[in-house]
């Protein structure tokens, strides 16, 4: 806390008095001369800060907007499936997407829905304008659920989902 007043005083000093005036002050007050005290400012600003950020994932409708799509039509439908994955009504959970993209032969092992973003709406871009549009009013259904799947497969219909661990 005590670093973070020093600054806001330091960035009042030189507002009110001038960056080289408060160089010389400091100067005058310390050992060093004013270019010795560049050096050590110019020296602290090359050193590296820490630890980086590694970038937020980006989301579906920044994806999409990036994609190169040859019609209009499949742009609106692209945009309203990305609104619906960013909202999670598309592929909910990490499963989902991961038997999307084993059901289509996509050899991809996303490790969160996040993650899969870029590779999953690359695909659906390829796609037709009806595949997409049966996609979107199928994720507007519900499709089926957790619980659904499961006595599905309890039954034995179908086939049990990608294990997503």
């Amino acid at each position: 806390m005590t670093s973070s007043m020093l600054d806001i005083e330091i960035r009042v000093l030189v507002v009110k008095y001038g960056f080289d005036n408060v160089l010389k002050a400091l100067a005058g007050t310390s050992a060093a001369t004013v270019d010795e005290i560049r050096q050590m400012l110019d020296a602290q600003e090359r050193r590296p800060r820490g630890k980086r950020r590694s970038p937020r994932p980006l989301t579906a409708s920044e994806v999409v907007a990036t994609l190169k799509v040859d019609s209009s039509t499949k742009r609106e439908v692209l945009v309203d499936l990305a609104q619906q994955f960013d909202g999670k009504v598309l592929f909910s959970e990490l499963r989902h997407v991961l038997r999307f993209l084993e059901q289509h032969r996509i050899d991809a092992r996303p490790k969160s829905r996040a993650s899969s973003v870029r590779v999953l709406f690359s695909h659906l871009a390829q796609l037709s304008d009806e595949e997409l549009k049966n996609l979107a009013a199928e994720s507007r259904t519900g499709g089926d659920s957790w619980y659904s799947d499961l006595s599905s497969e309890i039954i034995g219909k179908t086939e049990p989902p990608p294990n997503s661990e």
